[in-house]
């Protein structure tokens, strides 16, 4: 094999998604691998009841349903039927807007997070549409009044005139959950293994003894009296 052909195959590739893998392996040295693996098996475990039991609700739900009521404030200027599809479309937002936020800040798992963050979500959405023609769900609202409360995707899928597919519609929604959350797994448990497998980068010998020497050096001049200090600062004025 010719020199070039080696240098070719030493080469690294200068593509986004190859520079982005090499920053996350760079990122993953020196971080706790363990509690991240136990999240990982929580959102199995949670996986496994969503799939198990359609009307599943997890610990997300509180927090889910909170941003789907805020949703309904932040698109209903821009309609009735925005306004009443915009629960469902800001509590899904969320978890995708939040990884712009944890790639501003170079966390990768919290990037992973958020797809098992939007999992949940999809399958709370899912568990709503589905419910559409049946009208059997509780239904919780703070902005209810005195007027009566609307069941969003009974309302959304009228005005559709896709009432009759409200199970289908359900069961695309719980696919991309399923999908979201498998999506987790694979960039979660990437950087698992290789958390477990790297370690953080030595200091060389020369760095460890220049810094023991400068701090001794800062150690050694701060115990010297006042007087010392101002002779030398005099005599150095006085040179210059």
């Amino acid at each position: 094999m010719s020199k070039k052909t080696k240098s070719k195959g030493k080469k690294q590739s200068n593509s986004p998604i190859a520079q982005i893998a090499r920053d996350a392996r760079q990122w993953c040295k020196g971080r706790m691998w363990w509690p991240r693996l136990l999240l990982m098996l929580l959102f199995f475990h949670l996986l496994m009841c969503h799939i198990k039991d359609p009307l599943y609700s997890d610990i997300f739900k509180g927090i889910n349903l909170g941003f789907h009521e805020i949703g309904h404030v932040v698109f209903n200027p821009f309609g009735e039927f925005i306004g009443v599809a915009g629960g469902s479309i800001f509590q899904c937002l969320v978890p995708l807007l939040s990884t712009i936020m944890f790639y501003r800040q170079r966390d990768y798992f919290g990037i992973a997070f958020c797809f098992a963050w939007l999992s949940t979500n999809l399958f709370d959405v899912a568990t709503y549409a589905a419910d559409a023609r049946a009208l059997e769900l509780p239904l919780v609202t703070p902005f209810k009044g005195g007027e009566e409360t609307i069941h969003d995707w009974n309302y959304i899928l009228d005005k559709m005139d896709m009432l009759q597919y409200d199970a289908q519609i359900a069961f695309g929604l719980r696919t991309l959950a399923v999908l979201s959350m498998l999506t987790f797994f694979a960039m979660g448990g990437w950087l698992v293994f290789h958390m477990a497998n790297t370690k953080p980068a030595k200091r060389s010998v020369s760095q460890e003894s220049g810094e023991a020497e400068a701090a001794a050096q800062i150690g050694w001049q701060s115990s010297l009296p006042e007087s010392i200090k101002l002779n030398d600062s005099v005599q150095d004025k006085s040179n210059r």
